[in-house]
This record gives C-alpha cells, sequence and structure tokens, in this order.
C-alpha cells in the first residue's frame, strides 16, 4: 500500500506468488530457525498446497535447503546477493577508504554507514573499529531509537514519512531502553531538530551506554541516500563528543561530494 496526497491509502498491484515467497524468506531470515512447510504455512497464514510449491522453488532456486527431518533453512544465496551488492556499491568503497583514516584521528570510536531499507528499518552496509565493531554489516536497525535511524527518516522524503508514522496510528514506539523515545509527537519533533541542526545525537537509545551522532549523506540534485555516524561507550563519547560531531559532518560532506552532491549545508 502507498500514500496518495490526501494521505489516504491506495493499493499497489503486485504478484502475490512473488509477494509470499519473498516473505517466506524474510520469514527465515527474521527467525533463523528451521521450520517445515506446516509450520511455514501456518505461521504465515499461506495456503499449505501453495506453501508446498513455493518451497519447492525456492529449493530448486537454491535460496533454502530441506533437511534430513524435512525442516527448511536458509542457504548463503541471499548472503551472496548482499555481499554482491556492497561489492558493486561505489558509496561502499568511499566509506571504507574514508572511514579507516577517520578511526585514525577518533581510534575511541565506531563508524558506520547506514542506508532506508523499509518504512520502519534501516540497515548497515559498512562498519569500522578499532577492534572489531559492535555491529556488523548486514544488520539492521530501527529508525526511531538509533542517531543514524533519525537522520534517514529526518532527511527522507515527506511521503515516505508519512506512511512510517502512519504505521504507529494503533501501536507505540517499540522500547529498547530506558532511554527510546516513546510517543510519536515527540519523534516528530525531535526530526525537525535533525533537519534543521544537519546531525542526530543518541544517547543509549538502542543500546544501553552507547552513544551515537550521525549526520546525513546527499548524492545529486541534495537526494539523500545514507547516513554516517560515529560513537562508543557512554564515558568516551562525554570527553570526544565536540571532535565526534566535527569529523562525523566533514565525513559526510567528503562522502556527499563524492557522490555528486553540490553542497553540504551544515558545515
Amino acid at each position: 500500500m502507498m500514500a496518495n496526497q490526501d494521505g489516504q491509502k491506495k493499493t499497489v498491484d503486485t504478484n502475490g506468488s512473488l509477494e509470499r515467497a519473498l516473505l517466506i524468506l524474510e520469514h527465515m531470515a527474521v527467525h533463523g530457525v528451521a521450520e517445515s512447510v506446516p509450520e511455514i504455512s501456518r505461521k504465515l497464514k499461506i495456503n499449505k498446497v501453495t506453501a508446498y510449491k513455493l518451497m519447492r522453488t525456492l529449493e530448486e532456486r537454491k535460496y533454502v535447503r530441506k533437511q534430513q527431518n524435512g525442516r527448511y533453512i536458509l542457504t548463503s544465496r541471499m548472503f551472496e546477493f548482499g555481499s554482491m551488492f556492497c561489492n558493486n556499491n561505489p558509496l561502499t568503497h568511499l566509506f571504507y577508504q574514508n572511514a579507516n583514516m577517520l578511526l585514525k584521528a577518533i581510534p575511541t570510536s565506531e563508524i558506520y554507514l547506514g542506508v532506508l531499507a523499509d518504512k520502519a528499518r534501516g540497515v548497515y552496509l559498512g562498519s569500522v573499529a578499532v577492534t572489531d565493531p559492535y555491529i556488523n554489516s548486514g544488520t539492521g536497525f530501527p529508525l526511531h531509537a538509533t542517531a543514524i535511524g533519525k537522520v534517514l527518516l529526518a532527511f527522507a522524503t515527506q511521503e515516505f514519512q508519512m506512511e512510517f508514522f502512519q504505521q504507529y496510528e494503533e501501536a507505540s514506539l517499540a522500547q529498547y531502553t530506558a532511554s527510546t523515545v516513546k510517543e510519536t509527537a515527540y519523534l516528530a519533533q525531535q526530526l525537525r531538530d535533525i533537519r534543521k541542526d544537519g546531525y542526530c545525537v543518541n544517547r543509549g537509545e538502542y543500546i544501553m551506554n552507547t552513544f551515537f551522532i550521525a549526520a546525513p549523506v546527499f548524492g545529486p540534485q541534495q537526494k539523500l541516500i545514507a547516513a554516517v555516524s560515529v560513537g562508543s561507550n557512554k564515558d568516551a563519547f562525554e570527553v570526544n563528543k565536540q571532535a565526534y560531531l566535527r569529523e562525523i559532518l566533514a565525513f559526510a560532506t567528503r562522502l556527499s561530494r563524492s557522490m555528486g552532491a553540490n553542497s553540504q549545508p551544515f558545515l
């Protein structure tokens, strides 16, 4: 479903079989456990005969593998495609080239590159740290509870923001820590401030004792394409906050200009 200019939802024609197959893959990826066709059919409310046909097709195309006990698991095929996406994405290459240099200036930090994934979540395309990053590339994150997510949401189109908030008309925002924003009205005000300031500071809203600053990355015509963030534990963050802010704004500007943006208005 999409929203029109009046805020009403309009129907978009989709391929039912493809939609159900993708729903199965998403379900298996999120839950990460081997399941039988009857279990998948019941949980996803897909006709059992249809589910069997879809699973056989996915198995034939090497997306899933059937175990001896009759349950199915994902193969590495989606990871393969995800890796191809990152390897062929010029933004990812630029991120790693610049992030490793940035890490020398602020070695106490972790640095991330994220993009929108759907109307509620983003996904990390890159991550660097002196030691292993806390979160690996390919990991999803909630838009409303992370610095990088709020930046993506703040600089997304009005249509995207409207569809995001429509999800929560009858549901509350998911809570991850005691600091997670709870009210959509307060989140909307935060997004306005982020858009005005050009960056977002997040203090332990997603992971306790983990503070981050994020800034947007633009492409041609100042179109949002990604966001970058830098952060650390609370103590290191409070000591290095001004350096983090200065460096992440400069970092986002370099990436934006390399991706074809005319300017970055927040430096």
